[in-house]
């Protein structure tokens, strides 16, 4: 993309200038550093105030084999200089662009080029060039804000000189985060040219049905699979491709999936070349987000655009809500959850594991329980180098790896099948023993909320983290004259209960339309709700968010099914240890009495066909 021919990133973003130099098609070579400079001297906070700033910079320029400004790009045996300009930044109100003219200007060996007199390392505002035969001369930043890439040019061709002066933390941290983005970038998914190309499409242009046969899995195509939602996360048939599914190596039922997230522009890490989703002409600000790490941070709500970042997804169901309702794990320069009222963050620099990682733990969940799973299952999983974008959840009864970019060799499939083993298996082993199971006949307590929302029968009440209305939930249970039981008190008193999802309305009593005593879950699989502003840049945004679920005691002999259950028409039944649990999709995001009522009618046919005694 440019202006008159010039090629226009966003160069606060890490990797942006190397990235969209790589993009081009104007290199031969692959580039593995690039940086925007100017000739002559960093101006200082007095030359701004008393003018010599200005003189400086409308000075002629000192050297003739190079332009005023210009941006130098470094490959495995070339540095090569491009004439640029740029502008925005600092106090106004579009970020900083470099704009880059196609063609090279200059050229030398990458020997004979080096960066001196780096009083900050790589962090320098200015520094000495020695370029060719000899030639010296002095340059600094064209960009005095944060510039990664300038960072970037400056250790390699300083030769990772240290600082000479002592760095501030927030300098250091600034480093720090901008090495753990680069080391992860190294592990690419494939080529790299593939991969951006796949993110600008939005799309993979390739399948999963060759791995998928080798290892007996099931290719669904781009099906949400119910129970694994999460993992499958369907807010658009355009988002989601590849699903697979089946038993893994390690005996899991797993579900392994590419997605686009549809990400706003604020969102912080570092991206391969993609459009925004936003529709406008191709000049937008907006659509610069192609390299982009937070390209329009600094303008308002009326500026924010959306634009999809690919990933790889594998997941497995597990029972964890008993002492974790959610937990999230991730590089802190890239997409970890902030500190609020729903989460609790922690850096896991402690740990002894590389990149800067940070745990965020959901509200209601036990901290000591938590922090077993971070220094267990999780240290060893990030002790492994792992590639952009890597994150672990546990959240909706899932527990789920993934990856940037749509994954495509085998041996990166696997890897992130065996990580999400690995991921489970820890946490049937942490999680479950929190709480004793108790008698399924027992009574749980109402939720906490359950008279205020009786008292004001016609307001709605939300209930967060999940979003599910309480009010819904308290008219479906008294109309058919249920027990309402407290969610979570529900999922610590059954915390090995073979259910999809995390509940939100628990209600107690006999079916509806049956004879048969037990309860009816409202089940949410990922969260529900969608930012309105997002709407507009999809399909058929919306797609499933969970389950209805019917639990009902049975003869303690029964055969058990896979924990996974088996299809009884559109209905899931599993059985274990004498509880039969049977769930299907619900059709809408809230809790629906007519599909609870559904369900719970299609019970005694299940145990007829089954012959299956009710206890």
């Amino acid at each position: 993309m440019g202006i008159g021919g010039y090629l226009s990133v966003l160069s606060e973003s890490p990797g942006a200038l190397r990235s969209a130099l790589n993009e081009s098609g104007w290199i031969d070579q692959e580039v593995i550093a690039a940086g925007q400079l100017r000739q002559g001297k960093a101006p200082t906070t007095l030359g701004m105030i008393t003018g010599h700033a200005l003189i400086e910079v409308a000075r002629r320029r000192r050297s003739k084999s190079l332009p005023r400004m210009f941006v130098l790009a470094v490959t495995g045996d070339r540095v090569l200089a491009f004439k640029a300009f740029g502008g925005g930044g600092g106090t106004e109100a579009t970020p900083y662009t470099a704009r880059i003219r196609p063609g090279v200007y200059a050229e030398w060996p990458r020997s004979s080029v080096r960066l001196l007199d780096l009083r900050d390392g790589a962090l320098s505002k200015e520094a000495t060039l020695a370029v060719g035969g000899g030639e010296k001369l002095t340059v600094s930043r064209a960009n005095l804000d944060a510039d990664p890439n300038t960072d970037e040019l400056m250790r390699l061709l300083g030769g990772g000189a240290d600082a000479v002066r002592p760095q501030s933390e927030k300098k250091q941290r600034r480093l720090e985060n901008q090495e753990e983005l680069q080391e992860a970038a190294e592990l690419r998914a494939g080529d790299y040219r593939e991969l951006a190309n796949s993110a600008r499409r939005g799309r993979p242009d390739f399948d999963l049905t060759g791995w998928a046969e080798q290892r007996g899995l099931e290719f669904r195509a781009g099906a949400p699979q119910g129970g694994h939602l999460s993992v499958t996360c369907p807010w658009s048939r355009d988002l989601l491709f590849n699903v697979v599914r089946g038993r893994a190596p390690g005996g899991d039922h797993v579900v392994l999936c590419h997605e686009a997230r549809v990400v706003n522009v604020y969102t912080s890490g570092s991206f391969h070349g993609g459009e925004t989703t936003a529709p406008g002409d191709d000049w937008n600000v907006a659509r610069m987000v192609l390299w982009g790490l937070n390209p329009l941070a600094g303008l308002g709500k009326a500026g924010e655009e959306w634009f999809k970042v690919p990933y790889t997804v594998a997941g497995t169901r597990v029972p964890h809500l008993g002492t974790i309702t959610g937990l999230h794990v991730a590089r802190r320069a890239e997409r970890h959850e902030e500190d609020s009222v729903t989460w609790t963050t922690r850096p896991l620099d402690d740990l002894g594991v590389s990149g800067h990682w940070v745990a965020a733990i959901r509200r209601n969940s036990d901290h000591a329980v938590a922090e077993r799973l971070l220094a267990g299952p999780i240290r060893k999983i990030l002790r492994e180098r792992q590639g952009l974008g890597f994150e672990l959840r546990v959240e909706y009864g899932q527990a789920i790896v993934a990856r940037q970019d749509f994954v495509g060799r085998d041996e990166d499939l696997d890897a992130l099948v065996a990580s999400v083993e690995r991921l489970a298996a820890g946490v049937r082993e942490i999680c479950v023993p929190g709480f004793g199971s108790r008698s399924l006949s027992s009574e749980i307590e109402p939720p906490s909320w359950l008279e205020s929302v009786r008292r004001q029968p016609r307001k709605k009440v939300t209930t967060w983290p999940i979003g599910a209305l309480a009010d819904r939930v308290v008219a479906i249970a008294d109309e058919r004259g249920m027990e309402l039981e407290d969610p979570l008190a529900f999922h610590r008193a059954f915390p090995d209960l073979n259910v999809p999802g995390q509940a939100f309305g628990v209600m107690r009593g006999r079916l509806p339309g049956t004879a048969l005593h037990g309860r009816l879950l409202c089940c949410a699989e990922r969260r529900m709700w969608l930012p309105e502003e997002m709407r507009e840049h999809l399909t058929d945004p919306g797609g499933q968010v969970g389950a209805d679920v019917a639990v009902i005691a049975v003869d303690p002999d029964t055969p058990a099914t896979p924990r996974e259950g088996e299809l009884d028409g559109d209905v899931r039944v599993a059985i274990a240890d004498g509880v039969l649990s049977a769930w299907r999709a619900r059709r809408s995001w809230q809790a629906d009495g007519e599909s609870l009522d559904e369900l719970a009618g299609r019970l005694p046919g299940i145990l007829e066909r089954r012959g299956i005694s009710a206890g």
